[in-house]
């Protein structure tokens, strides 16, 4: 199994709506993001609607897949009935199954409507947080089964039930806000995995594993991740790389090996059933990380005179570049070089033109010259505050194949376990022609590269599912996260 999908609270996209590419393939019309959910969910920023039910959906998750399990934290204020909760789709949008509640808050699950099992003994409260899980192994001829979980405790399970449509595969989840208000996030989806570890007998030296690979004709397994173990070639032992291609003999990747024989073993990567209970924290860049060879398109700023303005805040006045209309709003910047040492220091811009940065410190005091760098170019939102992202007003660019810029972050301060990252990023490309760029992990010694990506010309988010420690080989902890940093390679 792996990760295919996650998606916290949203304070990371438009704060007008959660349909930044990358983020959802779609979102039905009233939905919004809002900084002020009920209380209990950790942070208060959760997708919300206005004046009916909504939902919002998965992009196409990478494969297709015969079992798929998917949870978030929904908030409702009363019970629905017939509402649906958690669905699944196939790849062309044909609804296969989902999980749904009745009027007295009882779960049952339907195939496209049609109601093939349940109800649930277990019934619903409204005006709670609650964390459900469904789960889906897909059949047209009456051998699938359907799955409920919540806050961890199976509710209802329904075998030998048909639950697809047109194909027993699943492709895209939508998650669904069943009445006015409701609020959901912490959303994920995990696939179901190839059945079992297959043996390896060889590798060419263009990515093609050679061995007995049970269900993989037709290219059943492209869009699984795998991670490959036992040669003897350190290159041939890949950490979660996703499959391009299969047969009943070959397992296809897109990555440079080297040509041996000998016996290994192609094993699923990352998360394996359920998630659980699970809580999606932001980390934003804060400081630099171990490469730096992209260029920032504005910044440092020059800055002339500093007063204290009213409300206790600082405003610095200078050249600031890109500043106008508060496109600065949320970024902390770094003041240094000033007479006054109280003017020195990291703060959070609050406000900005082209002509000043106010910023949230409140011992400033009248200074002449002085400079202001962004504390990192690239973490809009660290702040909850403004509209991010800004698109082309603050960026890092670059042209030259193999250059890479990485960056620390924010900590987790959270405690339990660590299930995996989501790396993203928000890019486009600005000239004509193929531009190709990966995603880095640096930890300790080791580097994770993720899939190469062919931008367009529009901002999209990219996400990069890293669920092992590169450094360790196995799951991450609390420090290990802490230590890596993330950034972009070109490829070309």
């Amino acid at each position: 199994m792996a990760t295919r999908f996650v998606m916290s609270g949203g304070n990371f996209c438009y704060s007008g709506g959660p349909t930044t590419p990358g983020v959802w393939s779609s979102a039905s019309q009233y939905t919004s993001i809002t900084n002020a959910a009920p209380a209990g969910a950790v942070d208060s920023f959760a997708f919300t609607n206005g004046v009916q039910a909504f939902n919002c959906t998965t992009p196409f998750l990478g494969g297709d897949f015969p079992e798929l399990i998917a949870g978030y934290r929904v908030y409702f204020n009363a019970l629905s009935n017939n509402a649906a909760l958690i669905g699944f789709f196939s790849n062309s949008g044909s609804s296969q199954c989902d999980v749904r509640m009745n009027g007295a808050g009882n779960l049952f699950f339907t195939r496209n409507g049609t109601v093939i099992g349940g109800p649930s003994l277990y019934a619903l409260t409204p005006n709670v947080w609650t964390f459900i899980e469904f789960k889906a192994t897909f059949s047209t001829s009456g051998t699938g089964l359907c799955e409920v979980r919540v806050n961890g405790v199976t509710v209802l399970s329904v075998p030998n039930v048909t639950n697809a449509t047109t194909t027993a595969l699943g492709a895209l989840c939508s998650f669904y806000g069943p009445t006015t208000p409701a609020y959901i996030r912490d959303c994920y989806v995990v696939d179901g995995g190839a059945p079992s570890a297959f043996s390896l007998t060889s590798v060419d030296s263009t990515g093609d594993y050679t061995g007995t690979i049970t269900g993989g004709a037709g290219n059943a397994y492209a869009g699984y991740r795998f991670t490959i173990t036992g040669f003897t070639n350190a290159a041939n032992n890949i950490v979660g790389g996703i499959c391009t291609a299969s047969t009943a003999t070959t397992l296809s990747f897109a990555v440079t090996t080297i040509t041996e024989t000998h016996a290994g073993s192609a094993a699923n990567y990352g998360q394996v059933g359920y998630m659980g209970d699970v809580k999606m924290v932001e980390l934003y860049p804060n400081g630099p990380g171990v490469n730096s060879a992209w260029t920032p398109n504005v910044g440092p700023f020059s800055i002339t005179s500093v007063a204290n303005a009213s409300g206790g805040d600082t405003v610095y006045t200078g050249t600031i570049t890109g500043g106008a209309s508060n496109a600065y709003v949320g970024y902390n910047f770094v003041m240094s070089t000033f007479a006054h040492g109280a003017n020195n220091g990291t703060f959070a811009c609050v406000a900005s033109t082209a002509t000043t940065l106010t910023l949230a410190n409140a011992s400033g005091v009248s200074d002449t010259t002085g400079s202001a760098a962004f504390q990192n170019i690239v973490q809009i939102g660290i702040n909850q505050s403004g509209t991010r992202p800004n698109g082309d007003v603050a960026y890092l660019y670059d042209s030259n194949p193999g250059d890479i810029s990485d960056f620390a972050h924010t900590p987790i301060t959270l405690t339990g376990s660590v299930l995996g990252v989501c790396h993203l990023s928000s890019m486009r490309k600005d000239d004509a022609g193929t531009r190709e760029v990966a995603q880095v992990c640096l930890s300790g010694s080791a580097t994770e590269q993720g899939p190469t990506y062919s931008l367009g010309n529009t901002y999209q988010y990219w996400l990069d599912f890293i669920e092992v420690d590169p450094n360790t080989g196995a799951g991450w902890t609390a420090s290990g996260v802490n230590g890596a940093t993330f950034g972009i390679k070109e490829i070309s």
